[in-house]
């Protein structure tokens, strides 16, 4: 396991994973490129993966591993799930 991250705030209610590690590079005042790059292995060339619709078990790891997120709460974290909430909420 590796060591978490001094800044990890929690995702927001209704917050993709894109936008969460958006987040998480603002807060490290990086670029979003350059923080996929040096924190989830993905290359800055790489914008499909940075979308992160599709993350890899690894990617996921790392994130996981640097926020304290649960895997699973961040395999929830996409626009098909947060929609699904938000119509069963309604």
């Amino acid at each position: 396991m590796r060591k978490r991250w001094p800044l990890h705030p929690k995702p927001r209610a209704y917050e993709t994973r894109e936008a969460y590690v958006r987040r998480l590079a603002e807060c490290y005042g990086m670029r979003y490129e350059h923080f996929c790059l040096r924190t989830l292995g993905i290359p800055i060339l790489d914008s499909q993966a940075r979308r992160l619709k599709e993350p890899t078990p690894e990617i996921l790891q790392r994130l996981s591993d640097g926020t304290g997120i649960p895997i699973e709460q961040l395999e929830q974290m996409t626009l098909q799930h947060i929609w699904d909430r938000l119509v069963e909420e309604m």
